[in-house]
């Protein structure tokens, strides 16, 4: 009977390091995208205006995850409970991870917005990890309300995003998040 707990407290532990190693490594990827494509925006609102960088932005944000995806192997995306990109819809585990950020935010500000853990189905076991984006007053130039929104703005957003549902934020709100999705082990793999 000892032996067969410390069997078990002794692989608890080896899957408590491993879920630690997985969250540094997710983290040193996904941490610096937000500010990354922040950048990237803000320069080409400089450049271009603020219809030229919607423009741009409808591009970059979307190939900066698909290229993370092709390089880790991993799924990354944006998604949001008021999804912009229709392929920024919330599956249930990240849409429940909204509702508990925009709680947290409520309460407190400055509230770490990250959630993470290991899943299971029959076939797979699965890292998954996603990190809450907050408003910026930068992002509501684009993210406000409809009314705040110039007609130029409005006409770029309707043409390149038919259906979006972005708009209404303010500073501190949860806009969306960075979902990451890792495989970590195929049970059925020989």
């Amino acid at each position: 009977m000892k032996n067969k707990l410390l069997l078990v407290l002794a692989l608890l532990s080896f899957n408590a390091y491993a879920e630690v190693d997985l969250l540094n490594e997710t983290k040193a990827v996904v941490a610096p995208l937000p500010a990354k494509l922040k950048n990237v925006l803000m320069e080409q609102i400089k450049t271009n205006g603020l219809v030229g960088g919607i423009e741009t932005c409808s591009k970059i944000a979307p190939k900066a995850m698909q290229d993370i995806s092709n390089k880790t192997g991993w799924e990354v995306k944006r998604v949001s409970l008021k999804n912009r990109n229709p392929k920024g819809q919330p599956d249930l585990w990240e849409m429940q991870a909204l509702k508990e950020f925009e709680e947290l935010a409520k309460k407190d500000e400055n509230a770490e917005l990250e959630k993470w853990e290991i899943i299971q189905d029959e076939n797979n076991s699965y890292f998954r990890y996603i990190k809450g984006l907050k408003t910026t007053y930068e992002c509501l130039m684009c993210h406000s309300s409809k009314d705040n929104l110039s007609n130029d703005v409005k006409n770029k957003l309707k043409e390149l995003y038919p259906n979006d549902l972005a708009t209404g934020y303010s500073t501190k709100q949860v806009r969306g998040a960075i979902s990451v999705l890792r495989e970590i082990s195929n049970n059925n793999k020989q």
